[in-house]
């Protein structure tokens, strides 16, 4: 296994962090290769904004009760954004190129572009050294980034992104079998089935080594079956052009 598979193979979601700093020169070459990625039709639909304000930081730590939010060194805002795309747009193409842009498979290509490109980032800063957490969770302080950072129409808050130099290592959390990612030529249930039945085996003995009683299928029966209101998040995405047609 080479050095590059090796990195990739033992990623793990770091939420702990030393407090030590990331040089800027170590940070350009991770946002570099974040930006490498490829995305839809070479939009570039995607934007980092790094948080410095520690007070900004801890006021989205504490309203997703997530404290690594506010103890990592670096602290990104990833935006889909098409603003950038329609910049020289005017009048009746642009109004054209915004409605065309609400297109479900467009929108979700963005955020689809945002992902590949966090886990470069990830990756990337494991090589270094560092280690970091991708979040969906933070999202949910969309309100504190709207204010802080004047983000205009037609962009979207959809993932955050904690980097760090880490505080030990949780271990690499195991997966379903290849089985199960894997399938050719048609989707094969009865293999699905059989490797969910042996990985929650497997899941089972992992959080029972971190005090937890549940395999992965009770695990995520739990986070699943809790009623939320979403509505926040749907109707801030509608106003920020993102209409979903």
């Amino acid at each position: 296994m080479n050095d590059l598979l090796k990195v990739i193979h033992n990623r793990a979601s770091i939420r702990k962090f030393t407090g030590e700093h990331i040089p800027e020169s170590d940070m350009e070459q991770i946002m570099s290769a974040a930006q490498s990625v490829p995305s839809i039709n070479n939009y570039q639909p995607v934007t980092y904004v790094e948080i410095t304000d520690q007070s900004v930081k801890d006021q989205a730590a504490d309203l997703v009760n997530m404290p690594y939010v506010a103890s990592s060194d670096r602290f990104f805002v990833i935006l889909a954004d098409y603003h950038k795309l329609l910049v020289g747009f005017e009048g009746k193409e642009r109004e054209i190129a915004q409605t065309n842009l609400s297109a479900y498979n467009i929108a979700e290509g963005a955020a689809l572009s945002a992902g590949v490109s966090a886990y470069a980032a990830i990756i990337a800063a494991e090589s270094l050294g560092y280690g970091g957490v991708t979040m969906a969770g933070p999202v949910r302080a969309f309100q504190i980034y709207e204010n802080y950072l004047d983000l205009p129409e037609m962009t979207k808050v959809v993932f955050t992104l904690a980097l760090g130099v880490p505080d030990g290592h949780p271990g690499v959390k195991p997966k379903l079998p290849l089985s199960t990612f894997w399938q050719k030529d048609s989707y094969d249930t009865s293999v699905i089935d059989q490797g969910i039945a042996d990985y929650n085996k497997t899941m089972r003995s992992y959080y029972e080594s971190r005090n937890i009683n549940e395999n992965w299928t009770e695990h995520n029966k739990k986070a699943l079956t809790k009623v939320k209101d979403t509505t926040a998040l749907t109707e801030y995405a509608k106003r920020k052009g993102f209409n979903l047609k």
